[in-house]
Parts: C-alpha cells; structure tokens; sequence
C-alpha cells in the first residue's frame, strides 16, 4: 500500500508488536482523489518480515462488522508495520476481563 502517514501517540502495546496513531498525510491521499488527513491504526510487527506477511495475509481474508479493516503494510527505518482502520474507544484488553 502507498499511503504517506506519520507515526503518532503509542496506543497499546502486547505480545506481538506495539499499535500507534498514525495520520495520513493530505498530499498523497488528494493526489488519489480522498480527502486526506484520516486517522489509522499503525501496528508495529516485533517478528520477522514472514510473521509480517503471515499476519498480513490473514488480515486481508476477514470481513467483518466487528473485526478492524486491513488498509496494508508499510516499512520505515527498518522497521515492519500492519496499516489498519483506528477505532475509538480503547483497547480490547481493557474490555475483557
């Protein structure tokens, strides 16, 4: 996926990676006729570029009212990144119990 964004705020952290607000950036998105500016979930992936692609995958399959949408991955300073929808509202951990 080619979508400029800029990592903001840590949200939640857990086993598999840490999930931060990210913003995407206007020029990109007005260039692709949207409106720009939106926010997104950025998760940063603490296993291989395999695990990465693995989860990815997964992600790409599911549809569904109640499970965060998969926009696509992204790399940065050598690091590895799963792009999804933010949803207000908290962590699911801080949820359950």
């Amino acid at each position: 996926v080619a979508r400029a964004w800029r990592r903001g705020r840590r949200l939640g952290a857990g086993t598999s990676g840490t999930c931060y607000l990210a913003e995407e950036e206007e020029e990109e998105e007005a260039q692709e006729g949207g409106g720009g500016g939106g926010v997104l979930a950025a998760k940063l992936v603490y296993a291989s570029e395999a695990t990465l692609r693995a989860e990815a995958a997964v992600m790409q399959r599911l549809r569904h009212q109640h499970v965060v949408r998969y926009f696509g991955t992204a790399h940065a300073r050598g690091e590895h990144y799963l792009l999804m929808e933010w949803v207000r509202g908290g962590s699911l951990g801080g949820r359950s119990s």
